[in-house]
């Protein structure tokens, strides 16, 4: 897992895994998650 804080965008960014991005899912208005082909977090 790889955490990084981006004070400019006030932003935290989270990677659980390696993978290749396919598409975004909203969570709320706040969260958005990157996915693969296969729907997993990205």
């Amino acid at each position: 897992m790889e955490i990084k804080l981006d004070l400019k965008a006030d932003a935290l960014y989270i990677k659980f895994q390696e993978g290749k991005f396919a598409k975004n899912k909203r969570i709320d208005k706040d969260t958005v998650i990157d996915m693969d082909a296969k729907d997993r977090d990205a």
